[in-house]
């Protein structure tokens, strides 16, 4: 249990540093990200909601592959290698997602086949901004959807299987981008959050 935690969040944290832009092996530089936008297909929500994840302790068997992936929203901007517990990870960035000019997926490869994902800067349809009241009243246990019914969809989401364990982290910002919330879900449950800022 203790070693797939450890490995879960290695890879999440392998997920995040591409998602900042840092590499941790080698990387190839991304072309511009307005024209990639308007050349390529446009990441939706409903589109990173359906790109498929295999578990990445057993090869990333049952993920969506690299091909179908650029077949789908063309060739990927950049790209990272990182060695994760001796297992070699690849990244790969698109900037062509339905948001602000920051917005981007990361997708993380084993044996070509996708095993993590995250997405940042997308559209939210979040009428008010989120407030601390809201966010005690989220309890251990509460599902994803029910979060998302209480607070609206999240900005941001990083995602990965391991060992049979799905773990979803999801971040909720407010308007002036200083006060949000960070949820994570392990296996569609409510397993630990924080708040920064919030009132």
């Amino acid at each position: 249990m203790k070693k797939l935690i450890t490995v879960g969040a290695a890879l999440l944290a392998t997920i995040t540093l591409a998602a900042c832009g840092s590499t941790t092996s080698s990387s190839s530089g991304p072309s511009s990200a307005a024209s990639s936008k308007s050349a390529s297909k446009l990441i939706t929500r409903t589109a990173y909601s359906s790109i498929k994840l295999g578990d990445m302790g057993n090869n990333g068997d049952g993920g969506d592959t690299l091909k179908d992936l650029t077949a789908k929203y063309g060739k990927p901007e950049s790209s990272t290698t990182a060695t994760t517990n001796g297992i070699k990870v690849d990244g790969r960035e698109w900037n062509n997602v339905e948001g602000g000019s920051d917005a981007k997926l990361i997708v993380s490869f084993v044996n070509e086949k996708a095993v993590g994902k995250n997405i940042t800067a997308m559209k939210t349809d979040r009428k008010n901004d989120i407030t601390l009241d809201a966010y005690n009243k989220i309890t251990t246990g509460t599902s994803y959807d029910d979060v998302n019914k209480q607070l609206g969809e999240p900005n941001s989401i990083n995602e990965s299987v391991f060992s049979g364990t799905t773990t979803l982290i999801a971040v909720y910002m407010n308007k002036d981008m200083t006060q949000f919330a960070t949820i994570t879900f392990t296996n569609n449950a409510v397993s630990s959050k924080t708040e920064t800022n919030l009132k």
